[in-house]
C-alpha cells in the first residue's frame, strides 16, 4: 500500500510538473499541432518552448521535424511555381534558346534542392510523395532540355 501511493505521488509530482512548466506545456502543445500537420505554428511553439528551457528534447525534436516538413513543404511549392512557369515558356512556339537556358536553370536549381531534403526525418508522406513526385518531373525536363540545347549546338 506504501509503494502505491508512494507511486502515485511520484506520478503527479511528474505531470503536473509537465503541466505546469511552460517549456514543456508548449512542447506539448507544439507535438499536438505536430500531429495535425500544422508545422509552422508546431514549429514556432517549440522554438518558444527552447527559449524558455533550451534543453527541452521534446521541443528540440519537435522543432527539428517542423522544420524539415516545412523546408520540404517550400520545396513543393517552389517546384509547383516553375512547374508553372516552364509550361508557360513551352507554350511559346517555338521554344527560343533562351526560354530554353530559363528551363534548364530552372529545373537545376529544383534538382540541386532535393538533394538537400531528409526525407528520413519527414512523416508527412503526403509532403514526401509530392517531393519525390516534383524530382522525377523535373529530372525529365531537365534531360529533355539538354537534349534540345544539345541539338540546337549540333546545328551551329
Amino acid at each position: 500500500m506504501k509503494i502505491f501511493f508512494l507511486i502515485a505521488l511520484i506520478l503527479g509530482g511528474f505531470f503536473s510538473y509537465l503541466e505546469y512548466n511552460p517549456s514543456y506545456k508548449l512542447s506539448i502543445e507544439a507535438r499536438y499541432y505536430y500531429a495535425i500537420g500544422d508545422y509552422e505554428l508546431a514549429y514556432d511553439l517549440a522554438n518558444q518552448a527552447l527559449i524558455i528551457r533550451e534543453y527541452n528534447t521534446m521541443a528540440f525534436h519537435i522543432k527539428n521535424r517542423s522544420g524539415l516538413t516545412l523546408e520540404m513543404i517550400n520545396f513543393n511549392q517552389e517546384a509547383e511555381d516553375f512547374f508553372k512557369k516552364i509550361k508557360t515558356l513551352v507554350q511559346q512556339k517555338p521554344l527560343k534558346k533562351p526560354n530554353k537556358v530559363r528551363i534548364k536553370m530552372m529545373s537545376e536549381i529544383i534538382l540541386s534542392k532535393y538533394e538537400t531534403l531528409s526525407f528520413s526525418l519527414v512523416e508527412d508522406d503526403e509532403v514526401k510523395n509530392k517531393a519525390k513526385k516534383y524530382f522525377k518531373e523535373f529530372k525529365t525536363i531537365h534531360d529533355k532540355i539538354l537534349t534540345l540545347l544539345g541539338d540546337e549546338k549540333d546545328a551551329n
